[in-house]
This record gives structure tokens, sequence and C-alpha cells, in this order.
């Protein structure tokens, strides 16, 4: 199985990636929560159909518009257990 591995470092460089991509993984912060940017390639992700999965931190509940595109997508709460020191 071939994996690829893109990463956006220039925002021109995104819209390739993901075209290329089978999928995304999206680190979901309070600060990705209200990119622009972010809203940006996770819509292009899933208007292209892409398998796109949730890495939430700190509980970050996400954003109506971002909701709309997480509506499917698996999620896995990164969050530590209170036991966890």
């Amino acid at each position: 199985m071939n994996h690829v591995y893109l990463f956006c470092v220039r925002p021109s460089w995104c819209p390739s990636a993901i075209r290329e991509s089978r999928g995304m993984v999206l680190l979901l912060t309070p600060a990705a929560n209200v990119s622009l940017d972010v809203l940006q390639e996770v819509q292009r992700a899933h208007d292209e159909r892409k398998r796109i999965v949730a890495l939430v931190v700190r509980s970050t509940e996400p954003s109506d518009d971002l909701s709309f595109f997480l509506a499917s997508a698996p999620e896995t709460r990164m969050d530590r257990s209170r036991g966890d020191g």
C-alpha cells in the first residue's frame, strides 16, 4: 500500500496536495477552528470526496462551518483524562 504524506508549507501548494492525497487528517485545535485557511482546505477535501479524520485537541467543538464538512468524519479526542498526570 502506497502512502503519500503532503504538508502545505505554502498556501499555493494546498490544492494539489489535497488533490493528490487519499484523505486529510485535521488537527482540530482552537486556532484551527477559527482559521479561514483551514476551513477552505477542509471544504476542498470535502468537495473532492477525500476521507477526512478529525483529531480533536483541548475539547474543541467544531465551528458551525466546520461541522458541516465534518458531519460524517470520524473523530478522535486527544485530550488527557484527569488521571494522566
